[in-house]
């Protein structure tokens, strides 16, 4: 009787300080938790100003993946050459995560869907040394653009 006795008084005191327990970590759970959303909505809101990384305001254009290592990138008109470099750096910023070497037509449109512009030109970019072999460029992570004389949007 009297190990039966005891042994009950430690289960019950084990469970009164499991109780008590119990109550103070979910509310460092809590607080944990809510600090994690706070600086997940703080990092959240820095993101939009990531853009003074480029120090340089980047033309209007849209993009769109045609294939492994094709891009089409779209533009409104034909850009003076400075433009034109900052539209194809943002492309190569964009890809910088990625591999290879990526080709890239410039036409002209009014949207990423707009296929039936004129042609202004090509580049090319490698973001690795397979990318240098795939595109026969020199250097990574600028793109060799060129533009056609005379061609124009219309």
């Amino acid at each position: 009787m009297k190990r039966t006795s005891a042994a009950l008084l430690v289960a019950g005191l084990s469970i009164a300080i499991l109780a008590g327990c119990s109550g103070e970590p979910q509310s460092e759970i809590a607080s944990t938790t809510q600090t994690v959303a706070q600086s997940t909505i703080t990092s959240t809101t820095t993101t939009p100003s990531a853009p003074t990384t480029t120090p340089y305001v980047v033309p209007e254009y849209w993009m769109r993946v045609n294939g492994p290592r094709y891009i089409t990138v779209v533009v409104p008109t034909r850009y003076p050459a400075a433009q034109m470099t900052r539209v194809m750096q943002d492309v190569v910023d964009m890809h910088s995560g990625k591999e290879g070497g990526w080709h890239v037509d410039i036409v002209c449109g009014t949207s990423a869907e707009d296929a039936s512009g004129a042609t202004l030109g090509t580049s090319s970019f490698a973001l690795d040394n397979l990318g240098l072999a795939q595109t026969g460029l020199k250097s990574k992570f600028q793109a060799a653009t060129i533009i056609r004389e005379g061609a124009t949007c219309d």
